[in-house]
């Protein structure tokens, strides 16, 4: 895939102090028949196209570690995010927000409820 670089999405990142078995998660996986396609992409399109994919072993993490689950869905529910998924087996979870102000307060609600966990606000580079 390649994107055009004149825009930035708006991430923020929770890392719940969970080291998921990737080992583990995997031997738990139900393997699907997954296509990918490449194309170039503008912001809207983007994220309408990331928001349609999915991470394959988000199921089965959030089967075993519950609190992804709630992570993810915690972060979806806030204010301008796009969507929200953890990455690769896991445990970090990350959301996609329309734009920076809305993900910094995001963090600040995160901060609040799970007040142990690692969280931060960035851009894609």
């Amino acid at each position: 895939m390649r994107l055009n670089k004149k825009f930035k999405l708006n991430l923020l990142i929770v890392y719940p102090n969970i080291i998921c078995s990737t080992k583990k998660i995997y031997k738990k996986y139900e393997k699907k028949n997954v296509t990918k396609s490449q194309s170039y992409f503008y912001k809207k399109k983007l994220v309408v196209f990331l928001k349609s994919e999915s991470n394959d072993l988000e199921k089965t993490a959030i089967k075993i570690y519950p609190i992804i689950g709630k992570i993810i869905n915690y972060i979806e529910s806030q204010k301008g995010c796009y969507f929200s998924r953890i990455s690769g087996s896991g445990s970090a979870c990350f959301g996609i927000f329309s734009n920076m102000s809305d993900a910094i307060y995001a963090q600040k609600l995160i901060k609040l409820k799970y007040p142990k966990y690692w969280c931060v606000v960035s851009k894609t580079i």
